[in-house]
């Protein structure tokens, strides 16, 4: 066959191209500039293969010729024959390699082969239909020529035993031409780290204890992982399980309350038991009934008509409402009422009062709120001004006495008085206390003490703070408190000043010999309590060493050199009581 020029293939329609390519037994291909690449390379092959064969069939005579010069040649040590053979030796070599990647790797090969030769040639060397219908196709051995095998197998034969000899494309083609077809056939990797399978929880811990060797294939640890923590369910637990989950419109659709029950587990169940169990789970009549009247066979048609049926018919979950009790509606002091239970005499005793927080009563019968009651309610002849924030005047200590039918003047209702038990007036207040700002026309501040049964207290402020008379104790919580009982305690003194400088400094020199007295007690009881503390000397040894002294039985502690036990140095201050050594001194006899 003569070699075209790339010329004469340009030149050539795309059928007369294919025609080429089937000749040499070339894949096809719909590209022209492809088909005339695959066409060219193959002719540059086949001349370096024609080259060789020539020089070998011009060096075999004279090897035959000669024998006895080789072997001369090869006992002198003739250095261009040794060299010559390790070349020969360097290149069988070579081919052996190949040959081992190419038995490893076969399938790319073949199916590249298989998909793009012709239908003839497919025939002919008997290719597996499993490789000519695979619809794997590498791009790179697509334009890459393969030799038939030459060991006198058909290739079907050549397949089924497992033995491939090396293309002869291969072996001649250049270093950057092979190395990126044997590029292409190393997978990709996708740039995630999640593509690895990483052990959690139980298994991480159970892959850890476990003493057998499990990671020796994938296969061989899938299966182990399998055995440990796979468990049977039993049938009635699952199938209880998946009829108890109810259906509740209120919460979710019905896509999302099939899908939920039917992932509970792999029943395997028949399409119709499916859809019986979906329908068992409705709880709306209308709904349940409505799917019942669908005729279907699969659970997927069952859930698209009961998709339509639901969207059509879905409602909105309204919790019932409650009737809210009116409380006005009964007097709370009525105890005929009926919605409160007559109290028995028995529970009359453990009753509490709500008033009062006194048990024994009820605050129905509270003696300190009908008191209140009472005191709210205005007389006809007494003035409610007492009771604000305005105080009444105090009339004259001596009037007339009016007479009960005797109206009182408007003069009259603004005053309050002091009167005995047989006058008609009287005074009715909320509190115990009450304050007199005007007597006889003169203005005073006096605090006024009511008391049942005795006579109105006047007592001067100075004396006694309402605090004192109310709750038996002052409430000062003003930040000048302090300062306000010091002066008034200042000036009710009759002391000169000399004498209270000599009292002061009396007062001082009981302080001092108090407080002489405490530092002496505390020192007496830390000498007596105190253990004496551990000396060092610098360069002791401890687990620290000892670098340096300081007072008050301090110690500076740094790293034994070429010993250090952190990987940081080590360099504090510490204390007796934090130190010890590692050998006590033992003491002479």
């Amino acid at each position: 066959d003569e070699t075209l020029p790339r010329q004469e293939l340009e030149q050539l329609s795309l059928a007369q191209l294919h025609e080429e390519l089937a000749k040499h037994s070339l894949p096809l291909s719909p590209d022209p500039a492809q088909c005339i690449d695959t066409l060219m390379l193959f002719f540059e092959q086949r001349d370096v293969e024609m080259e060789r064969n020539s020089k070998q069939k011009e060096t075999a005579p004279a090897t035959s010729c000669s024998p006895q010069t080789d072997a001369e040649d090869a006992k002198a040590g003739n250095p261009e024959s040794l060299e010559q053979t390790m070349k020969v030796f360097m290149r069988r070599l070579d081919q052996q390699q190949v040959l081992l990647e190419q038995i490893c790797r076969p399938s790319p090969v073949v199916q590249s082969y298989a998909l793009q030769a012709p239908a003839s040639v497919q025939s002919s060397y008997g290719l597996p239909p499993a490789l000519i219908c695979s619809p794997r196709v590498n791009p790179v051995l697509s334009n890459v020529p393969i030799s038939v095998p030459s060991y006198g197998l058909p290739l079907a034969s050549a397949y089924s035993s497992g033995v491939f000899q090396t293309p002869s494309a291969l072996a001649t083609m250049p270093t950057a031409q092979a190395v990126s077809l044997l590029t292409s056939q190393i997978p990709t990797f996708g740039g995630r780290e999640d593509e690895d399978v990483a052990l959690a929880k139980h298994a991480r811990d159970w892959y850890d204890l476990d003493t057998d060797i499990i990671h020796g294939s994938w296969e061989s640890l899938k299966g182990a992982i399998t055995g440990r923590f796979r468990r049977r369910i039993p049938f009635n637990l699952v199938l209880q399980k998946a009829g108890d989950h109810r259906w509740n419109a209120g919460k979710e659709s019905f896509q999302e309350y099939a899908m939920a029950k039917l992932k509970l587990h792999l029943l395997q169940l028949p399409q119709d038991a499916c859809i019986n169990m979906l329908i068992s789970g409705i709880d709306n009549f209308s709904l349940k009934s409505a799917a019942v009247a669908l005729q279907v066979d699969s659970v997927n048609e069952f859930l698209n008509r009961m998709y339509h049926i639901a969207s059509v018919c879905s409602f909105k979950r309204s919790s019932p409402t409650l009737a809210k009790k009116n409380k006005d509606s009964r007097d709370p002091k009525d105890s005929s009422s009926p919605g409160k239970k007559p109290v028995s005499p028995s529970s009359d005793r453990k009753s509490t009062c709500a008033y009062c927080k006194l048990r024994g009563h009820s605050k129905a019968e509270c003696f300190n709120l009908k008191r209140r009651d009472q005191a709210s309610v205005p007389s006809l002849g007494a003035s409610t001004s007492s009771s604000t924030s305005s105080f009444a005047g105090v009339a004259a200590a001596e009037e007339n006495k009016p007479s009960p039918s005797s109206a009182s003047s408007p003069e009259d209702r603004s005053i309050v008085g002091c009167v005995m038990n047989d006058t008609a007036r009287q005074i009715r207040i909320c509190e115990s206390t009450t304050e007199i700002v005007l007597i006889d026309g003169r203005k005073f501040s006096l605090l006024v003490l009511i008391d049942t049964g005795s006579p109105v207290t006047f007592i001067q402020e100075s004396v006694s703070s309402p605090a004192k008379l109310v709750f038996r104790q002052d409430k000062l919580n003003h930040k000048d408190s302090d300062l306000v009982c010091f002066l008034s305690d200042l000036a009710k003194t009759t002391l000169s000043f000399q004498e209270l400088e000599e009292l002061r400094d009396e007062n001082r020199d009981v302080a001092l010999l108090a407080s002489n007295k405490i530092k002496l007690y505390n020192k007496d009881y830390c000498d007596k309590c105190h253990k004496a503390p551990s000396t060092y000397k610098e360069g002791d040894y401890g687990p620290y060493l000892v670098a340096k002294g300081l007072n008050k039985n301090r110690y500076v502690m740094q790293d034994i050199p070429e010993f250090s036990i952190t990987q940081k140095p080590y360099n504090s201050i510490l204390s007796p009581d934090k130190l010890k050594p590692w050998i006590k001194s033992l003491n002479s006899p």
